[in-house]
């Protein structure tokens, strides 16, 4: 790998933690690829069931690299791969998901000098398909978390971006720090970002975002890094596209905790001071969602809507 030319040359970096059941689907999809000019980082972050001894089946694979660390936490080994890899372009694969066989075949035919980042779940964002989307356009689709942007998989990243401060995160940001990720990167290139709308990944099954307990304390928090991954003289730019992400925030937060836990709490109240500044208010449906005063009706009202919609 040292003597290869390393531009076209993709990095795949699996952080692993605990994944015995999913790890070697996972690593066979890396090793079928259509496209060979990779190397494999698989980080076993002092995983306690049999990932890491699965790891060491693979030690005598010329394209792996086994790496073997205390438990530091996803992101940090996310970076420990990252800090490893020999190719200048870098994607992510969690332990539970798989790549589609063609999945680097078609990350490479947009490799190029014009652009830093290849976002390859084009088919997850609302607007209009294009090759192509100028980094004006595509920092606000991040800030408001549009389709996956806000995850690290499924997409291709130039290594000069992931420096650092990319990752380094508080311990205790547990949800959203994929989030941070894109927002500390995506404003330290001024390149286009190359789209691909094809499914080159398959995802396993969801389990921590959907049973996740939100909290305005946590929310308080996770914004402070929010406005802090902007560079300030862009933030007034953005900020009602912070503001609409941190109306479904407080949605979460509205069906996790009871409305006199959050009503004074300063993630809400400079949240209102924001929405008063730059006229942005409530729908009718986030208003009554909002008001009902028990979170148990809330998780109710929630229930019903999705029945009444389903027709059930």
């Amino acid at each position: 790998m040292d003597k290869e030319k390393t531009f076209d040359v993709i990095s795949v970096v699996i952080p692993i933690y605990n994944a015995e059941d999913t790890l070697r689907a996972c690593i066979q999809s890396v090793l079928v690829q259509s496209y060979f000019k990779f190397e494999l980082i698989l980080v076993d972050d002092g995983s306690i069931d049999n990932s890491g001894t699965i790891c060491d089946e693979y030690a005598d694979n010329d394209k792996i690299t086994i790496i073997h660390q205390p438990n530091k936490g996803r992101t940090a080994a996310r970076y420990e791969g990252v800090k490893q890899a020999k190719g200048e372009w870098i994607t992510f694969v969690d332990a539970d998901d798989e790549l589609e066989q063609y999945a680097l075949a078609r990350f490479s035919e947009r490799i190029n000098n014009d652009t830093d980042i290849i976002f390859g779940n084009g088919q997850s964002l609302s607007i209009p398909y294009r090759k192509n989307i100028e980094i004006h356009t595509f920092r606000h689709l991040a800030v408001l978390g549009e389709g996956t942007i806000g995850v690290p998989w499924g997409s291709l990243f130039r290594k000069k971006l992931l420096t650092p401060f990319v990752f380094d995160l508080p311990k205790e940001l547990e949800m959203g720090e994929d989030y941070i990720y894109w927002l500390r990167m995506i404003f330290h290139t001024e390149r286009p970002v190359a789209i691909i709308k094809e499914n080159l990944y398959r995802k396993g099954a969801e389990h921590t975002s959907n049973d996740y307990h939100w909290t305005a304390s946590y929310c308080h928090l996770l914004n402070g890094l929010r406005m802090k991954s902007i560079p300030q003289e862009q933030q007034e730019e953005f900020l009602v596209d912070t503001i609409k992400d941190r109306i479904v925030n407080l949605l979460a937060v509205a069906l996790c905790e009871p409305r006199a836990k959050w009503i004074h709490h300063s993630f809400y109240t400079e949240l209102r001071e924001d929405m008063k500044k730059v006229g942005v208010t409530f729908t009718l449906k986030q208003k009554f969602f909002l008001f009902l005063l028990n979170h148990s009706l809330r998780r109710l009202y929630i229930l019903l809507s999705k029945k009444i919609h389903s027709g059930e």
